[in-house]
């Protein structure tokens, strides 16, 4: 983490527009970060340095001991330089109690998961109903993911639903999924998704196929499952996880399966796709949620609603802040 720290602090001396800010906002920080900014930070004058906001990404996450202890140093070191100025974001409660044992003296905030939907602008429009149903399954081919249940669960489908098209995102060394590509109605993109192949694919399917294991997402959450639900598709989810909880509350449409029973996934698909279009009338007004509580925006107004609370109104914010609305997440369009 020492020499990744050393090569953040690196690449933020290189960054000219970071001198003068108020805010350095990260929506997607590490541990690396932490301290590269805790070095960067020393290297300015004390006068200089902007207040730090971090939202600690969920895949970055450890409790591992060596991981662990060099986190609360990097989080002490940091909140040592710039005098306590350190904000550290999680989208929910589980997530921030968990950053809570390597944060040290800074106690983690929930706020609004910083997701952009602007993708939706980009040559597509959301919400469109394609003429035949249409099953995706977009992200890295990771084993958390469930993607060792993908091929078994579009075969599946792909046998029972002779009018359903299936779009599976898949990396080059997955035998599994890449050998779905030789029968018809299934289309395999091998590799990274430049944003606008992510929109378009996620413009052109009907239901999101997230078959993840729910012991790594009862406090995970998952970026392409917001996406899901803020440009109104179905998801089919297992039940016991993030993803579940908000489909039971009303705020996505989908269908929950019991990932312990042989057959749950595969009726749970089956489900969406003979009620595609019952579930898509509930998907589109829900997608709303999305888009006015766990988005970018959400996020900014929740910071400077906490900055001005704090009687520190009048902060330039703008340039981080517009950058991190209009940059779009990384982790949900490609496999790196």
């Amino acid at each position: 983490m020492n020499a990744l720290g050393l090569e953040y602090a690196e690449d933020c001396q290189k960054i000219e527009r970071i001198c003068g800010s108020d805010i350095i906002l990260v929506p997607t920080a590490q541990e690396n970060q932490v301290l590269g900014l805790a070095l960067y930070l020393k290297s300015l004058p004390i006068i200089d340095r902007p207040r730090v906001v971090l939202n600690f990404h969920v895949d970055n996450m450890s409790t591992e001991t060596e991981r662990a202890n060099a986190a609360r140093k990097a989080f002490s070191l940091l909140h040592e330089i710039n005098n306590g100025r350190v904000i550290v974001t999680a989208p929910i409660a589980e997530l921030a109690e968990s950053l809570a044992l390597v944060s040290g003296p800074v106690k983690p905030r929930v706020y609004p998961l910083p997701q952009n939907y602007d993708l939706d602008t980009v040559g597509t429009t959301s919400g469109t109903t394609s003429i035949h149903p249409t099953v995706a399954v977009l992200g890295r081919p990771l084993k958390r993911k469930g993607t060792c249940w993908v091929a078994d669960l579009i075969s599946h489908a792909h046998r029972k639903f002779s009018d359903a098209h299936f779009l599976v995102q898949s990396g080059v060394t997955n035998p599994n999924l890449l050998g779905l590509a030789f029968k018809p109605r299934i289309h395999v993109k091998i590799g990274g998704l430049s944003p606008q192949d992510y929109a378009a694919t996620l413009n052109s399917a009907d239901i999101l196929l997230l078959p993840y294991v729910p012991e790594d997402y009862k406090s995970r959450t998952s970026g392409i499952f917001a996406d899901c639900a803020a440009f109104g598709k179905i998801a089919v989810v297992p039940k016991d996880t993030w993803m579940a909880k908000n489909i039971q509350n009303g705020n996505a449409a989908g269908v929950i399966f019991d990932p312990d029973s042989p057959i749950g996934a595969h009726d749970a698909l089956s489900e969406a796709l003979t009620s595609r279009d019952e579930l898509l009338d509930l998907a589109k007004p829900r997608s709303l949620y999305w888009r006015q509580h766990q988005s970018a925006s959400a996020y900014i107004n929740r910071l400077v609603a906490d900055l001005n609370t704090s009687n520190r109104s009048g902060l330039n914010v703008l340039k981080a802040l517009d950058a991190a609305q209009k940059r779009p997440a990384p982790s949900n369009q490609s496999l790196a």
